[in-house]
């Protein structure tokens, strides 16, 4: 019984690595079945319990009288509430870029249909989850944003991405994502790619596949193995990516997968992609960012007497501050520790919302950012300080997504 069992696997990873040769021969060939919408809505029952900050599962009455009482009241989030989910990713050191090239969260697109600030070569749409949009993959499709004239040198990219039932139908062996930074904006692998791929498949648990091509010829082609990495996407994961030249570096909520010095050839890149075959149930993407890298936050202290952050995020409508924020704080940490500036902490928020709400919101959510840094990064209480502007002071445009990312933004001024 072992010897067959054994055979059926090297059977399987026999079928997975031909299926995965055969992946960038079929980039441009046309969408698949489109997944049935009753799974949407199991999914949809599954997510309350992850997305948006509800850890447990609520009845239509208790989430009802949440929705009021936030925007009605924002209560004072406590210490524990405010920084315990940062705790979670106390090792994730990943800083997103400041200044935002691309911002999407299909919040004016509708329901049904593909998103127009992408491009694809086959079939897509946009479905909602406890009021979030997501575009749902079609199978062996081509999907991108719309391209950006040029990237520059270092950048940084982030998504959620829902592959939904993994857990309960481990996926297979040919079930594979791919991500990838291009130089061409067709629909095809430029001369010029550097991605990743991951495998959805819970037998063999998830592997991850770095390769590239640089001038049309493959230069880095390698699988990692890890054990553990299932269990990220067994729910909504963020990905981080970070590319600094030819350093490529991606995160799985706060776990680093991959890390390799020269995976990005020297190009003008100028896209995204993403390509997804062999999973059967929705395969989801949101909440996607482009941003320009390298920030020295101790530098624009000491020169500039302050900086802004977008890359501290919290829960929508909230001052729970959402795990994936911790490498920044901790960035921002390591400044004022070196020079122990004092330091006024000042929040403001896009224009949803009421006045009134907004600044309330902007206040408490400045506060948490003050708590965190005590508790978890022993700063001197003494050395902060905290105000809300709300929605008074916006940075940009609120009627674009980009504008109101900007806009969502966290000040520390030098005192």
């Amino acid at each position: 019984m072992r010897l067959l069992t054994l055979l059926v696997v090297c059977i399987a990873l026999c079928i997975s690595n031909r299926a995965e040769a055969q992946i960038w021969k079929k980039l441009t060939k046309s969408a698949g079945k489109t997944a049935e919408k009753a799974i949407l809505k199991k999914a949809e029952e599954k997510a309350a319990k992850t997305i948006e900050g509800n850890p447990k599962k609520k009845t239509k009455k208790q989430s009802k009288k949440d929705k009021n009482d936030t925007q009605e009241h924002h209560e004072e989030v406590s210490v524990e509430d405010t920084f315990g989910s940062v705790e979670m990713y106390s090792k994730f050191d990943f800083v997103p870029g400041q200044e935002i090239l691309f911002y999407d969260n299909f919040e004016k697109d509708n329901l049904g249909d593909f998103p127009s600030r992408w491009d694809g070569n086959g079939g897509g749409e946009l479905v909602e989850i406890n009021d979030q949009k997501w575009l749902k993959l079609s199978l062996k499709t081509v999907y991108m944003p719309l391209p950006l004239e040029r990237l520059p040198e270092n950048f940084t990219v982030e998504f959620d991405v829902y592959p939904i039932n993994f857990k309960q139908s481990g996926g297979a062996a040919a079930a594979r994502f791919w991500f990838w930074i291009d130089d061409d904006k067709n629909y095809k692998a430029g001369r010029n790619w550097a991605g990743t791929s991951f495998t959805y498949w819970t037998t063999i648990d998830t592997r991850v596949r770095v390769k590239n091509n640089r001038n049309g010829r493959e230069e880095i082609n390698n699988r990692i193995e890890y054990p553990d990495l299932a269990q990220h996407f067994f729910q909504p994961a963020h990905i981080s990516i970070a590319v600094n030249k030819r350093r490529f570096r991606l995160w799985v909520n706060e776990k680093k997968v991959v890390d390799v010095p020269r995976l990005a050839p020297e190009a003008n890149w100028s896209t995204f992609k993403f390509y997804v075959d062999g999973y059967n149930d929705p395969f989801l993407v949101s909440n996607f960012k482009v941003a320009e890298g390298g920030t020295n936050y101790r530098e624009q202290l000491t020169n500039e007497g302050k900086f802004f952050t977008n890359g501290i995020g919290f829960d929508s409508g909230s001052a729970v501050i959402k795990p994936e924020s911790y490498g920044v704080l901790k960035e921002i940490a390591i400044a004022l520790k070196q020079d122990n500036f004092k330091i006024h902490i000042v929040g403001h928020t896009d224009t949803d919302g009421s006045e009134d709400i907004n600044l309330q919101l902007s206040k408490q959510r400045a506060t948490a950012i003050k708590n965190t840094l005590v508790s978890q990064f022993n700063i001197s209480e003494a050395l902060l300080s905290t105000e809300g502007k709300g929605s008074s002071k916006p940075l940009a445009n609120n009627t674009t997504a980009e504008g109101k990312a900007k806009n969502r933004r966290v000040e520390f001024v030098k005192l």
